[in-house]
């Protein structure tokens, strides 16, 4: 289920929990034993929902950034020389020369 629905169905609970409650005082009264099981039974699964909500959030969130990572390293890939520069070659082949002779 994507975040939109999880979305919905989360107010959809956390209404009804809502319409029990308030027809109980719109008549005056406590909620019966049933009642009170049913907004419990709601509120919880709207827990449990907001919870799995949070962790797809967290995740979209750990996937853009990893993304986002994967994009810098191509980009610095493709900007790399692939042969050093001549200044960087000579240099090197001195040292070379330098070292073993």
């Amino acid at each position: 289920m994507d975040l939109q629905k999880l979305t919905e169905k989360r107010a959809s609970l956390i209404f009804d929990a809502r319409a029990i409650m308030d027809a109980a005082s719109a008549e005056s009264r406590d909620l019966d034993s049933e009642q009170r099981q049913q907004v419990d039974t709601m509120l919880d699964d709207a827990d449990g929902i907001e919870k799995d909500i949070a962790q797809r959030q967290r995740m979209e969130a750990a996937s853009d950034r990893l993304d986002q990572i994967n994009e810098r390293k191509t980009e610095l890939q493709k900007s790399e020389v692939s042969e050093p520069a001549p200044e960087v070659r000579a240099i090197a082949t001195r040292e070379y020369a330098e070292s073993f002779w």
